[in-house]
């Protein structure tokens, strides 16, 4: 028995002097990054982002120390999201606004180039817990407390050394461009918030553009280039529209896609429709598509928004786009206000959240003239976000139902036949 013990004490104490230090996993990840110590300035990439269903062309800046810069490009659209060390911001066709601080304390350890190169300001009291199977490699498991009591996962690759998971945060696919371990699948992979970036190409010490990390000129040069890019979609999408004023004004906007209005502006057209119904106006750029497609068979449209401030700004963009005569727009709960439009409809386009497609359906049905359709932006996503409004349109023998899948989102419109 008393053999039989020290074997065990023996064993352990093998098992206890081969599992690393936080101090030697850590040093370990530094060698393995950057072997030759070049000084690595800046970091970048060019790729895809994944979020969710789908794959978009991206660049991801990264400046030491601190500083990365994530670009979007979208069909029409162009997003932004900057953390240049003190403060974030993202840029959309929207506006210039505040992201989510979840999403970016998600992401930064996975765009940071500062911490990449030196994780262990971060690790500081790392406990080392046990070599384990993650996946298709072994990990050498950690954790570090973080904010608010949390406990903060973290992996090293055992055989690289390399880290590869910090909390939600990713880094894998490792390949070596200069002197640099670079990290071509970065992100969050999994939970809600998953959000991966795909490298497809890397350049270290690129030429970045230092104000690029300064608000104002980063929203700047964003304005130019959603403009530039809006302006291309609109000359692919947009001929033989009259478009009058409204170039303009979409040229200024951008948060629904040409491709997606062309399709509207079509529908709308070729059938002649007169009287059409929008739910959800948000700053009005399907609205003024559509309302160019009224315009053209001498209809009109009204639209409700919930929100006041934006419909104030709907209603200024439909002025200025010269289709205020065309357009109405009423702020009030659609759910409210249905029940007091009069008469009947032969266009019906929904653009809101929260699964409520099905009950302003429910509303609406019997007020859709025969020959009349209802239609739904965000298309692509209608099987699973809309569930039961997507049975609706494919299983009611009353409607015929096209379902246009588009890279901005896609479009169904369902005519009813009787």
């Amino acid at each position: 028995m008393r053999r039989s013990a020290l074997w065990v004490l023996v064993l352990a104490g093998l098992a206890a002097a081969q599992t690393p230090t936080p101090s030697e996993l850590v040093e370990r990840h530094i060698k393995a990054v950057d072997s030759d110590g070049s000084g690595t300035r800046s970091l970048v990439r060019k790729g895809v982002i994944k979020p969710g269903e789908g794959e978009y062309p991206a660049e991801l800046q990264a400046l030491v120390p601190d500083q990365w810069r994530l670009v979007l490009e979208f069909p029409g659209a162009r997003e932004e999201v900057v953390n240049n060390g003190k403060e974030s911001w993202e840029q959309a066709p929207g506006g210039t606004g505040a992201p989510s601080p979840a999403f970016v304390a998600q992401v930064d350890p996975a765009f940071n180039l500062s911490f990449l190169l030196n994780p262990g300001p971060r690790l500081a009291g790392m406990r080392v817990k046990e070599r384990r199977a993650s996946g298709e490699r072994d990990v050498w498991a950690a954790e570090v407390d973080g904010p608010e009591g949390k406990v903060i996962p973290v992996h090293f690759d055992a055989a690289t050394g390399l880290l590869v998971r910090y909390g939600a945060s990713v880094l894998e696919d490792y390949r070596r461009v200069g002197g640099l371990m670079v990290p071509h699948r970065a992100g969050v992979a999994e939970g809600r918030m998953a959000f991966l970036f795909e490298a497809r190409e890397a350049e270290v010490n690129a030429p970045v553009e230092p104000a690029h990390f300064v608000k104002e000129s980063n929203t700047a040069a964003y304005r130019a280039a959603q403009r530039a890019a809006n302006a291309a979609a609109l000359e692919k999408w947009g001929h033989g529209v009259d478009w009058g004023a409204a170039r303009e004004v979409l040229l200024n906007m951008g948060d629904f896609s040409p491709e997606d209005g062309r399709i509207l502006y079509d529908v709308i057209t070729s059938k002649g429709y007169q009287r059409g119904l929008e739910i959800g106006t948000a700053r009005g750029n399907s609205a003024i598509w559509m309302g160019l497609a009224f315009r053209k068979t001498g209809g009109r449209l009204i639209t409700l928004e919930i929100n006041e401030t934006r419909a104030r700004i709907a209603q200024e963009n439909f002025r200025k786009a010269g289709l205020e005569t065309v357009v109405e727009c009423r702020v009030n709960d659609a759910f409210k206000e249905i029940p007091r439009l009069e008469g009947t409809f032969d266009f019906v386009f929904m653009d809101t959240g929260a699964a409520l497609h099905q009950k302003f359906l429910d509303l609406l049905y019997a007020r859709i003239v025969p020959g009349g359709a209802v239609s739904s932006h965000n298309a692509n996503d209608l099987e699973r976000m809309e569930p039961a409004f997507w049975k609706t349109i494919t299983t009611d023998p009353n409607l015929e139902t096209k379902i246009t899948r588009t890279p901005s989102g896609g479009v169904s419109v369902s005519v009813k036949k009787r």
